[in-house]
């Protein structure tokens, strides 16, 4: 059994360094085989030679954008004859059984696509709020899912053998993942959530921001209406009004909770899906990846 391990990275040279390190201490089972490529969206000699130094695969991806660096990894994939892939995010960390678990859940569960959970760690000056929104959450049994997210996720490279690739027109707004594995399903792929394989995601403290966390939110948000209404229709309508009053709701609220470290976290992701459904009219041009 061969396996591919990949991530793609982009200016984060020192968590790139701590996601390495927790891959090279992987426990890998005895009868497979695993590469491990590291696809570079922002090449640089100190990325470079972090990944020369743990003996993985180094790619350089010119084309800016995380679309144009998954494809490039699943192209990768694709000539190099695997069975299975596993994406984690280049500021995640795995622990030592995650290659172990991944494999567990897809024996057990006969899926064509796992995910693991992922815990967000705040940094130690972040916004108390924070704690709130991005509270560890994960599911106490296998849960056959509609759609997965690719920051910790493990498939069969069938799945791409017949072309199946990340779509281009997220490159700028994100929900590529979603969409991927949206389709992947739609050809009959069976996927799955685990209570398995746990990464940690470790953010910046630039991310680490009531801004940054609306920013996402309003981001989802757009990516998800923009999907489901691609056009004008009744409800559509419906649900701006609906948004509209709850924006509404939560304005008389707010004298009453504004201190409340819950409630600024849920005002800031009410206000993010009002402006989300709004804008998702319009072209989306902003880049989230970098």
């Amino acid at each position: 059994m061969n396996v591919i391990i990949g991530l793609c990275t982009f200016k984060r040279p020192a968590l790139l360094k701590l996601c390495i390190e927790s891959l090279t201490n992987l426990t890998i089972p005895d009868g497979v085989g695993v590469e491990f490529v590291v696809v570079d969206n922002e090449p640089s000699d100190m990325s470079k030679e972090i990944v020369a130094a743990a003996n993985f695969v180094y790619l350089s991806e010119q084309s800016r954008g995380l679309v144009y660096a998954r494809n490039a990894l699943l192209e990768y994939a694709v000539t190099k004859g695997c069975d299975y892939i596993g994406f984690i995010d280049d500021d995640e960390v795995v622990e030592k059984n995650w290659l172990l678990d991944m494999l567990a859940s897809m024996d057990e569960t006969k899926a064509d696509a796992i995910s693991g959970p992922i815990e967000i760690v705040l940094p130690q000056d972040a916004p108390s709020c924070l704690k709130y929104a991005y509270q560890f959450s994960k599911v106490s049994e296998y849960k056959p899912s509609k759609t997965l997210p690719m920051g910790n996720v493990f498939f069969k490279a069938s799945l791409i053998k017949n072309g199946l690739r990340f779509d281009q027109r997220f490159n700028h707004t994100g929900g590529e993942d979603i969409d991927f594995f949206k389709r992947a399903a739609l050809n009959g792929a069976l996927l799955v959530r685990s209570p398995l394989a746990e990464v940690k995601e470790f953010l910046t403290a630039e991310k680490a921001s009531i801004y940054a966390f609306y920013k996402r939110m309003l981001r989802v948000s757009r990516v998800h209406y923009k999907q489901k209404y691609p056009s004008y229709n009744a409800l559509f309508l419906l649900q701006i009004m609906l948004s509209f009053i709850e924006v509404l709701l939560f304005l008389i609220l707010t004298p009453v909770l504004i201190f409340s470290d819950k409630f600024k976290v849920k005002w800031l992701k009410v206000i993010a899906k009002f402006f989300g459904r709004i804008l998702s009219r319009k072209k989306m041009t902003s880049h989230h990846y970098g």
